[in-house]
């Protein structure tokens, strides 16, 4: 998991043992074992391992349905020796570097720090943490790519340094009562333009990223996709789609629900099931059912209670905007688990308290099914924005 844009958790004192549950999905004719998680710090390792499993370069037996995170630290330590025995044999600073990544691994049980530049889909700082995909040979993308940005701010490191600088030159200006100079001018004009761009790509995903994701990874490669603070595995099945795999403990029961897919246009993805195809819950068809998303409504949604898989997915959506699990929860059964957009309504509305019933309000069409021909505004600070996702960003982050 990460807590910033930057990367995820804290990558510092070692965490206590905790288990991970294992199930079994049909992957390319054969039974693959998956891991799953019940928190977010864990989720890069887990991508990671989920990859080799998907590739059987780290295997599990038949009767483990549970594995301990000391015990999947050391089959990665040891995968990491395996794979690159010859050239830690031959090169010290090769053997050095292996080293450390084995020498952290543990501490990436509570996050992997990482910091993402804005210049493409793979481009990243080089960390000792990152190492780790490179001993394993597997590729890491991120979709939070702006050609634009990135010559002003190259990364979340710089863009984050820039917003500060602007606000302490802010301060220094009320302080002395003066007129900015004309380089402040341009200064305070940039950080103002790089902040209204961080509001509106709080998922840390872009049109341009989406586009680049399609085109960069290979068919049927499994590889890590970063994005929206989160590690997880994606794989392309067929030139046309991507899909990420579920691993979210609420799946456990939902044998059908495997993936969920990546959409190009940055809509909520569609549950999938091992063979692609859309999910029926126990067998069953939905009805053409589709869950709504924060960036505008696609179809209906269900009138019956929703599946244990469909709720996992409407508050993973709400915990990605900033808001903690109860919080999410409550806002959704506020609602009916109607919308994402009406319990992210409820919550903001409940000013800090728990968000009570409400009447949920229909749907509302958007022409061309995109969400980008409206402009959407802020009730608190009249801030107007391309997408409802992106003035419900906002309201989340400033709480508005």
């Amino acid at each position: 998991g990460a807590g910033t844009g930057a990367g995820a958790g804290s990558g510092g004192a070692a965490v206590e043992e905790e288990t991970f549950a294992v199930r079994s999905v049909a992957f390319c004719g054969r039974q693959v074992p998956m891991l799953l998680q019940n928190r977010n710090g864990p989720c890069a390792l887990l991508a990671v391992a989920n990859c080799l499993l998907m590739r059987g370069t780290l295997t599990l037996a038949k009767d483990e349905v549970l594995v301990s995170s000391s015990t999947l630290v050391e089959r990665l330590a040891q995968l990491c020796e395996q794979l690159n025995a010859k050239q830690m044999e031959e090169d010290p600073n090769m053997r050095e570097g292996i080293s450390e990544v084995i020498q952290r691994l543990p501490l990436l049980l509570d996050g992997l720090l990482l910091n993402c530049g804005f210049a493409s889909c793979t481009d990243f700082e080089l960390t000792a943490d990152l190492g780790l995909f490179d001993c394993l040979s597997v590729k890491l993308y991120h979709v939070w790519v702006a050609p634009e940005v990135a010559k002003v701010a190259g990364s979340w490191n710089s863009l984050s340094e820039q917003l500060a600088l602007g606000s302490e030159l802010r301060e220094t200006l009320e302080r002395e009562g003066r007129l900015p100079t004309e380089e402040e001018d341009e200064n305070l004009t940039r950080g103002v333009w790089l902040r209204d761009w961080l509001d509106e790509t709080q998922a840390q995903a872009t049109p341009e990223g989406l586009r680049e994701l399609f085109e960069t990874v290979e068919h049927r490669e499994a590889s890590v996709l970063f994005r929206n603070n989160h590690f997880c595995t994606v794989y392309k099945p067929s030139k046309e789609a991507l899909v990420t795999l579920l691993t979210d403990a609420a799946f456990e029961e939902e044998a059908n629900a495997v993936w969920e897919s990546v959409e190009l246009d940055g809509d909520t993805g569609h549950i999938l099931d091992a063979d692609f195809a859309p999910y029926r819950p126990g067998g069953r068809a939905t009805g053409g059912a589709s869950v709504s998303t924060a960036g505008g409504a696609k179809g209906k949604a269900t009138t019956d209670e929703p599946s244990a898989a469909k709720k996992a997915e409407l508050v993973a959506l709400v915990e990605g905007m900033g808001f903690a699990r109860e919080l999410a929860e409550a806002g959704l059964a506020a609602v009916g688990w109607a919308d994402v957009q009406q319990a992210v309504e409820a919550i903001l509305e409940a000013d800090g308290e728990m968000p009570k019933p409400r009447k949920v309000k229909p749907e509302a069409s958007t022409a061309g099914g995109g969400g980008f021909s409206e402009v959407h505004s802020c009730p608190t600070c009249s801030r107007s924005f391309r997408s409802k996702n992106g003035a419900l960003n906002h309201r989340a982050s400033k709480g508005h």
